[in-house]
């Protein structure tokens, strides 16, 4: 890792840490060992991390706090769900040890899924199961 990308990981962290109570909105459940939140993406934007859109969960980004998924409140409440499929996919394929990237492949494919009619109650309900079986062995995230 590039002494350049340590300090920005350090710098957001502290600054995410910093804004906690002006990032967070309201907690919308718990998955688990995994808290989801609304947040206020522009105040995400404007001090910790310029790409942030529609949502993302600490196994990517590190300047969130452990075992959270972050939804940003200006997602259509229609999108809501899609995007926190998403995240809980992409949470999960990443604690598997998938990088980035491919968990995002593999997250967009189970959205688009959904999007395309099949049971979310399915989809969401195995992304549960996935990640209760790693909570239920004392597993911990990376991060």
């Amino acid at each position: 890792m590039s002494s350049h990308k340590s300090k920005f990981d350090s710098r957001a962290v502290a600054m995410a840490a910093r804004l906690e109570d002006e990032i967070k909105i309201s907690r919308v459940m718990d998955v688990g060992p995994v808290r989801i939140y609304t947040v206020n993406g522009r105040v995400i934007r404007d001090n910790v991390f310029i790409d942030f859109t529609e949502g993302g969960n600490s196994a990517k980004y590190k300047w969130m706090p452990s075992n959270t998924i972050y939804l940003d409140h200006d997602v259509d409440p229609e999108e809501v769900r899609f995007v926190m499929l998403h995240e809980l996919h992409e949470f999960n394929r990443m604690h598997e040890g998938l990088g980035y990237e491919r968990a995002h492949d593999s997250a967009n494919s189970v959205e688009q899924a959904a999007r395309d009619g099949a049971p979310f109650a399915d989809l969401w309900g195995a992304e549960v199961t996935k990640l209760m079986a790693w909570a239920s062995r004392g597993q911990k995230t990376t991060h």
